[in-house]
């Protein structure tokens, strides 16, 4: 069925991998064209988390994920060089800055790792554990990741530490601060 120049598949999640696919295979080759290497799994994960369009409530959901891939907004991201690919060690804090001269009005921030598997019910999966936040120009109080309850699966998400997940996302959509801002990753 096609509407207006978005396409809607009708089919649910039988179609949903095989069109991502495709919109992964379509980003990747513009990534190694551009960019001279493989990306890591990661920074795929990072882009089409990224550039989703947020369907239902703000942040992530348990029936919606972060939204429906926009693989033209995820290989805008490649052409404006909106990525950073690094490593941190136990303990460590790395931090870069952005300027926002009064045209930026979303500040948004993903961060996402390729965590080795967990032992066979391992009651903690995660086995590499990084923290994210944005700090404003005028300083704390911070923005921190959205975080989802897996015991209250239908509540909205809120904002948090987050120890679940190898992926983390920080989106400020109101006011965003003139000056210098803050990312801040730590190894925790």
């Amino acid at each position: 069925e096609r509407t207006g120049e978005n396409y809607s598949l009708s089919d649910g999640t039988s179609m949903a991998a095989p069109t991502v696919a495709g919109c992964v295979a379509l980003w990747t080759e513009r990534w190694t064209n551009t960019q001279m290497g493989i990306p890591l799994a990661s920074t795929v994960k990072v882009a089409f988390v990224e550039s989703a369009d947020e369907l239902g409530d703000p942040g992530p959901e348990y029936d919606w994920g972060y939204g429906r891939v926009d693989v033209v907004s995820a290989i805008d991201l490649i052409d404006q060089g909106r990525f950073l690919e690094d490593s941190i060690t136990h303990g460590e804090t790395k931090s870069w800055t952005f300027d926002n001269n009064g045209s930026i009005s979303m500040a948004s921030v993903t961060l996402a790792w390729d965590d080795p598997g967990a032992a066979e019910n391992a009651s903690v999966t995660l086995i590499n554990n990084l923290n994210l936040r944005l700090i404003p120009p005028s300083g704390p109080p911070e923005y921190l990741p959205w975080v989802l309850d897996p015991a209250l699966p239908a509540n909205s998400a809120t904002t948090g530490v987050n120890v679940r997940d190898n992926l983390e996302q920080v989106r400020r959509t109101s006011a965003v601060e003139v000056g210098t801002w803050t990312v801040e990753v730590s190894g925790a």
